[in-house]
């Protein structure tokens, strides 16, 4: 402004347009950031517990029966 034009510019402006354009930068990285993580986590494997469970489990046991008999009631 100052080369350009006869107008008196405040020393505090340079200083708060710089800490504006800080801000603005560091919002426009944030909002960047965000999207990639958004993006990148459409691309995982949803886990279905019904149906993923077998590849987690190596093994089974069963301690308490599912049914209770005739004979047991």
């Amino acid at each position: 402004m100052r080369l350009f034009t006869n107008l008196a510019i405040p020393g505090w402006a340079t200083t708060a347009a710089g800490l504006l354009s800080l801000v603005l930068l560091q919002a426009l990285m944030l909002f960047t950031i965000s999207a990639l993580t958004v993006l990148n986590t459409r691309s995982l494997k949803v886990v279905i517990p019904l149906l993923d469970a077998p590849s987690f489990v190596r093994s089974r046991r069963l301690i308490v029966p599912t049914t209770v008999t005739k004979a047991e009631a």
